[in-house]
Order: structure tokens, then C-alpha cells, then sequence
């Protein structure tokens, strides 16, 4: 007995490490349509007795370029109707731990409308249901991470492909790590479809990703916190007014005021903050110009 207990866990260890990937590269040229098996990426719904047809889906000549991509609409049934469905695209089983320095994933994304339906999210989790399974552990917490990510989904998007860019960082000490795309789709004749193509880990950071209306530019902030006040920083001197925003790596947001800096100024000093120790996300924004920073509170 014992010699079988032994030989079940060296095979549960060795598929295991053959499941886990160090990184990602998915085009899906040569994987649409994508498979269940590990350590492919499997698509999940988990609102019960809807259609399979309601999940992401091979998009044969649908993705960047012309090539094949993976797609959701919740568009299903005769005659074709949207439908009040979930679905979770879920990458392959990651361990980030081998980069000493920052890791971000970036992807390319469309949709056919972007006001209707719900925007597309990205997430992340020790749990390869994104905590839809009654059996996940409530130590699986599920990140939002679509607050964080740049440039925000807008309407770029539907005129044509953007590249984003998320930075999965604090997420190097997460093992198993697993990211998804999650879609949310309504009843009615209308509503739109999301496109995702292009899926890759990278240590480069986008330096040019925002895409925001009118003659924009990258703003670049730092920031600390201590004793309650947030300090930033800026790489340039600035004159205007910006909409400042504070979220938690779950995507809810914790503070928004308006600052106006005067001509000159490269600092700001934001008092009276009370959050408990984490990592948040600090978005400086307006109509011109866009930063965004991680900022750790101990």
C-alpha cells in the first residue's frame, strides 16, 4: 500500500510540473480551436444549464491580423439572440518565481461595441475557477486586475486592436498563478462580441501603451506612503488638473479627489489616507496625459 501511495504522488508531482509554465505565448495559430487538456487554456462557465455555446470560442480568421483568436459574445440559439451568460478564459498554471525583475502580460483585444455589455476583465488567482467553484478555497482570493491595466479599455478598442498591458509583479510569489478573461454578456437582440488574440508574458514595460483622445502623453508617477499621506512624484513638472484614483487590487476603488497642480509642480501630498497594509493601484489622469503606479503600504 504504502508503495502505491508513493507512486501516486510522484505521478501527481510529475504532471503537476508538466501542467505548470513559466510564461506565455499564445497566438492560438496553431492551438484555435483552444483544448481542455492541461496545459492548454480551457474556457469556463459557471452559470449552470446555459450553452456551451455561450463561451469563448475558436475565432478562426478572427484575430489579429486576420489570423485565428478567441472570441465571446454570448450569441447563441435560433434565432440568434444574446444571452445572460458568463464565460472565463483561463491561462495554463504559471510560476512567475523565476524573474528576479518585474513580469507584466500583455494582450491585444477588440470588440464590436463597446457600449454594450459588459467590458471585458482580466483577473488573477490561486484558483483556476476564479472562485466560481463551491470548492475553491477561501484563500483564493480572485484579483481584479482590469482597474491597473493600461491603457483602460475604451473606444480604441472598438475601432480597432489595442495592446494592453498588465503588471503581474506582485503576483511573482503566487504559486499557482492563474490569469483569466472573463466576460459577462446580457439578454437581448443587442450586444457585442469581444475579440482576444496575442497573449504573452513580457519584462518590458509599455512606454507608449495609453491611447487616450486628443494629443496625449505618458505622465510619470512614483509614489510612497507613509504616516497616512500618499506622496507622488512626477517625472516632469506639470500645470493642470487631473483626476487622481486609488483602487485595491480587487478593482474597488478607495479614493478620488481632483488635484490641480500649479505651473512648476512635480509633487503631490495627499493627506488624512487610512488603508490597511497592500499593494494599491494610483491612476493620475486627463484628457492630455495618463500615469499610473503601484504603490505598497507596509
Amino acid at each position: 500500500m504504502k508503495k502505491i501511495i508513493l507512486l501516486c504522488s510522484t505521478l501527481l508531482i510529475a504532471i503537476s510540473s508538466f501542467c505548470q509554465v513559466t510564461s506565455l505565448n499564445e497566438n492560438f495559430n496553431t492551438s484555435c480551436p483552444t483544448g481542455y487538456n492541461p496545459p492548454m487554456w480551457i474556457t469556463y462557465n459557471p452559470i449552470m444549464g446555459t450553452s456551451p455555446a455561450g463561451k469563448w470560442q475558436c475565432a478562426a480568421t478572427s484575430g489579429r491580423s486576420g489570423t485565428p483568436g478567441t472570441s465571446c459574445s454570448g450569441l447563441y440559439g435560433t434565432p440568434l439572440t444574446y444571452h445572460h451568460d458568463t464565460s472565463i478564459f483561463v491561462s495554463p498554471e504559471l510560476d512567475l518565481t523565476g524573474y528576479a525583475g518585474d513580469i507584466y502580460v500583455n494582450f491585444d483585444t477588440k470588440t464590436s461595441n463597446y457600449n454594450l455589455g459588459a467590458k471585458m476583465e482580466i483577473l488573477a488567482s490561486k484558483d483556476s475557477t476564479m472562485g466560481t467553484d463551491t470548492l475553491a478555497s477561501t484563500s483564493d482570493t480572485v484579483y481584479n486586475l482590469t482597474p491597473a491595466m493600461t491603457p483602460i479599455f475604451g473606444n480604441p478598442d472598438q475601432a480597432d486592436w489595442v495592446t494592453h498591458q498588465v503588471d503581474l509583479t506582485p503576483f511573482k510569489s503566487v504559486v499557482p498563478l492563474y490569469i483569466g478573461f472573463r466576460y459577462v454578456s446580457f439578454d437581448g437582440t443587442n450586444g457585442s462580441r469581444w475579440y482576444l488574440d496575442n497573449i504573452r508574458t513580457t519584462t518590458v514595460q509599455l512606454v507608449n501603451v495609453e491611447q487616450l483622445p486628443g494629443n496625449s502623453k505618458r505622465l510619470q508617477v512614483s509614489g510612497s506612503v507613509q504616516n497616512g499621506t500618499l506622496r507622488l512624484a512626477l517625472g516632469v513638472p506639470a500645470t493642470n488638473k487631473y483626476d487622481l484614483t486609488i483602487t485595491d487590487m480587487a478593482g474597488r476603488q478607495l479614493h478620488h479627489q481632483q488635484i490641480a497642480l500649479q505651473a512648476g509642480e512635480n509633487s503631490i501630498a495627499v493627506t488624512d489616507l487610512s488603508f490597511a497594509a497592500g499593494m494599491y493601484i494610483v491612476k493620475l489622469a486627463n484628457a492630455h496625459s495618463f500615469g499610473v503606479t503601484r504603490v505598497p503600504v507596509w
